[in-house]
């Protein structure tokens, strides 16, 4: 299980913004709704769910629009 992801958060579709990424954290054993790890980065407040294949399911992303599209996840080492 990765201890951190970066989250890339694609602009509005046609718009040509730039992508928004943000690197999140494992918090320690806990698991959100879905059941899977739950990954934060404080400065944020972006909460996701991340699964072994890393789908997302996102929780919170203040201080970022709510994504139009779905939330491309990447492991780091």
């Amino acid at each position: 299980m990765p201890q951190r992801w970066v989250l890339t958060f694609p602009g509005r579709p046609g718009a040509h913004e730039e992508q928004e990424t943000v690197v999140v954290h494992l918090q320690g054993g806990v698991t959100g709704p879905q059941g899977h790890p739950l990954y934060a980065d404080a400065e944020r407040g972006v909460r996701a769910e991340i699964t072994a294949e890393g789908m997302v399911f996102l929780l919170d992303c203040d201080g970022l629009p709510e994504p139009q599209n779905p939330v491309h996840a990447h492991p780091l080492p």
